[in-house]
């Protein structure tokens, strides 16, 4: 049997190794859960292969955003209601070549990145505390398949 999805209930954080052996895992959903702080090597093992991540309602900060930096292959990334207030590094989202939907509602954003992947179609924001949006008409012209924002 191969592993292609995996949900999470009630951790309070990711061992280290955990993903070492399910490396076919392409969906992970680990929402409601309180977790503490993710690291770089969280997802080490699946990192070629998640195509689909959800960390909603997870009491996740911005100093775990670095650990998803290394996902090249999502496609769809729910990071909903945590307690994110900056998306760091700047470029985080620039390497997942696959991504079409982001999900960044109700966290406590200020600011967005400028740079997005090509392939993006959806684009949540709703609920932050943004006050000014990075976008101008050359942003525009590289998301020429966003439909949703």
């Amino acid at each position: 049997m191969i592993l292609d999805s995996f949900l999470i209930l009630n951790y309070f954080f990711l061992c280290l190794g955990l993903f070492k052996f399910t490396r076919s895992l392409e969906h992970l959903n680990m929402d409601r859960n309180p977790l503490q702080q993710l690291s770089l090597d969280t997802f080490s093992g699946i990192e070629s292969s998640l195509r689909n991540i959800s960390f909603q309602s997870c009491s996740l900060t911005s100093n775990s955003l670095p650990s998803f930096s290394r996902l090249i292959n999502l496609e769809r990334f729910k990071l909903q209601s945590n307690l994110l207030t900056e998306i760091k590094p700047e470029n985080m989202f620039s390497s997942m070549l696959q991504l079409i939907a982001i999900d960044l509602q109700r966290n406590q954003l200020t600011q967005i990145p400028s740079e997005f992947p090509s392939s993006l179609r959806e684009l949540e924001l709703g609920n932050n505390r943004l006050t000014t949006l990075p976008f101008n008409n050359q942003t525009f012209e590289k998301l020429s398949q966003l439909i949703t924002l």
